[in-house]
């Protein structure tokens, strides 16, 4: 079982957040350190449903995941939406990382 490192949270306001969401948080922390990324917001944004949006240390845009998906694919596709916008210079002029469809990542 993975315990959160982060605190998360929940724009919703009831403050009951599930164990599933807690252990999805704990495990996408440790597969996201296997490429040398660290979670430091996890947050339940307003009236979304099986979403959390990820900050990491150091990265200004945020990462919206489906806690549906697998930790490690979603891992992966973050490590290389890092890699692909730093290399283009395009981290200044990205707000957000949508990375919930397998395969496909979006960044406004």
């Amino acid at each position: 079982k993975f315990e959160p490192a982060v605190k998360i949270i929940d724009e919703n306001g009831t403050g009951e957040i599930s164990e599933r969401t807690k252990e999805f948080v704990g495990q996408l922390e440790a597969d996201l350190k296997d490429f040398d990324l660290k979670v430091m917001r996890a947050t339940l944004p307003i009236g979304k449903m099986r979403e959390v949006d990820i900050n990491l240390e150091g990265f200004a845009p945020y990462f919206k995941v489906n806690i549906d998906r697998g930790t490690g694919v979603s891992a992966e596709d973050i490590a290389r939406m890092v890699k692909y916008l730093n290399e283009h210079g395009l981290v200044e002029n990205t707000s957000y990382i949508d990375v919930r469809v397998e395969g496909k990542a979006f960044y406004k």
